[in-house]
């Protein structure tokens, strides 16, 4: 049998790649290290910059109980002392993490595990059997008011997403200790290497062979064929070619793109076949999809049954929806309406928009002389030209249009997300309109809608125009302080919605911002 180059290749040169690659060359192997990023260390890469260490890919605390480990590692670098002791900012307030008797004294004044206990049993009651979400895992573990001041807002920044679509493992590991302990880690030794992680790696590598901007899966077959055995420390999901949790698109190539990337498809042509193995996961992971009709029109959607596991008991707080909150609720709503149509005037430096701030002023409980409506003439008017109508057949009415689309579609799915029924609604109350409420919910946001075919300027609106339409659920913008994506926002601003109305509460309702309105 022909002899292979080396023993042993080692395909990242982070701790663990390091770490073998050393003990296999004291024992006389022939090892090669491969890495495709264009350094060593992997995620615990650090590098020097003003004299300080910086973690490239997020702090790292070594941490262990075993002595033969921390021993180990106290031969290839100098340890200093180092307690992870954070403290979380909530406006002003300062709490010690992870949770302990410290953040419990500062949140309710308790001072004795008892005490604490109970407070948190109180607050755990909400939540009934098994958690499905991150949220309900957090409440589940700490109660309402941690989860509300300390998990909430950092959690959903972090990941981009709502904590009720966030899926309840992520959290299950969160410490939770009786004691005034502020130590995030229960280890016995712990502590960051003197000169960084780099360094340390660097000299367990030494006198190893490392190749890097090497990407092994690319040419698998090449390095399968230098050694007698592959040590692989990548992801997983890449080596075994993403066989799970990808959304496959085959035509004259094949393109995959993974689930947890996604937030809405688009089936633009109707000669596109789906398998129903991939409608039902897309469902599954609240994916939005939706359906375009032979001349590339959204038409449809796909929309889940059950959008949470309470949906019964949401229906029922929307049927009790009372027609007084509803009508504060839609005042609120239609006075951000007309507020960013007015706000869209003024950046383009129409007078109109002195006459919708005297609508704004002029607005009765419930719209009921329909602000709305008047200002929605003036606004086309002075946006398009004065002879422009909603009606006409043109190409500005098509990309509006489309849009709105766009925008309702991507509110039913919230609405229904969060367990309640399009259906009914807070103004719109059309019998043949499934999407009452989702109308209803949208109409803040139609004026970005706006903004954008109004910059646009389309001269046709055919598949590139709308790709460009589409574009505008991944735009930035402000809301509770933050910058979300469009499609992010929506979410945070109809959860927020449905607690004003369940509250009966609207100073609960949030609006977006952008620079423009």
């Amino acid at each position: 049998m022909h002899q292979k180059q080396y023993d042993y290749l080692i395909v990242g040169a982070g701790l663990y790649g390091a770490v073998f690659a050393k003990q296999a060359v004291d024992k006389g192997k022939s090892v090669l290290v491969i890495d495709k990023r264009s350094h060593i260390a992997g995620n615990v890469y650090t590098e020097r910059i003003a004299d300080i260490n910086v973690h490239k890919y997020g702090a790292h605390i070594f941490h262990t109980n075993n002595k033969k480990v921390w021993e180990y590692v106290n031969k290839y670098a100098t340890f200093n002392r180092f307690t992870n002791s954070p403290v979380a900012n909530y406006k002003g307030e300062l709490f010690s993490l992870p949770f302990n008797m410290y953040t419990f004294n500062k949140m309710w004044g308790v001072v004795t595990p008892e005490e604490a206990m109970a407070k948190i049993e109180e607050q755990r009651k909400e939540i009934k059997g098994e958690p499905t979400n991150l949220e309900e895992q957090a409440i589940s573990l700490v109660g309402r008011d941690i989860y509300e001041k300390l998990i909430k807002g950092y959690t959903e920044k972090q990941w981009g997403r709502d904590c009720k679509d966030l899926p309840s493992f992520i959290i299950k590991r969160l410490p939770v200790r009786l004691t005034f302990d502020n130590n995030y880690f229960n280890a016995l030794y712990q502590g960051i290497p003197v000169g960084g992680y780099t360094k340390m790696v660097a000299n367990m590598l030494d006198g190893v062979e490392v190749r890097l901007g090497e990407d092994y899966l690319e040419k698998k077959a090449e390095y399968d064929a230098l050694a007698e055995k592959i040590i692989y420390t990548g992801p997983i999901d890449a080596y075994f070619d993403y066989q799970m949790g990808y959304l496959v698109i085959r035509k004259d190539d094949v393109t995959k793109i993974h689930l947890s990337g996604i937030e809405t498809v688009m089936i633009e042509s109707t000669s596109v076949s789906l398998t129903a193995a991939l409608l039902c996961e897309l469902t599954k992971k609240k994916i939005k999809v939706i359906f375009c009709d032979e001349k590339r029109n959204p038409s449809s959607e796909l929309i889940s049954y059950y959008g949470a596991h309470d949906t019964s008991l949401k229906v029922r707080n929307q049927i009790a929806w009372t027609d007084d909150i509803k009508k504060h609720v839609w005042t609120e709503i239609v006075a951000e309406k007309i507020r960013k149509q007015a706000l869209h005037l003024q950046h383009w430096k129409c007078e109109e928009a002195d006459l919708l701030y005297q609508y704004i002023n002029e607005i009765e409980f419930g719209d009921v002389t329909n602000r709305e409506g008047h200002a929605a003439k003036v606004y086309f008017n002075a946006l398009f030209g004065m002879d422009f109508t909603r009606s006409a057949e043109n190409v500005t009415n098509a990309a509006l249009n489309y849009g709105y689309s766009l925008l309702l579609s991507t509110f039913n799915r919230c609405v229904v997300a969060n367990g309640y029924i399009t259906q009914l609604g807070l103004f719109h109350d059309n019998v043949f309109n499934q999407f009452n409420l989702a109308c209803d919910l949208m109409e803040p946001f139609r004026p970005l809608v706006d903004l954008k075919v109004k910059k646009m300027a389309f001269p046709f609106f055919e598949k590139e125009e709308k790709h460009e339409m589409v574009s505008l659920l991944k735009e930035e913008v402000t809301i509770g302080n933050r910058n979300e994506y469009l499609t992010n926002a929506i979410k945070i601003y109809t959860r927020s919605v449905f607690d004003a109305l369940n509250d009966n509460d609207v100073s609960q309702i949030k609006f977006y911002r952008t620079n423009e309105l």
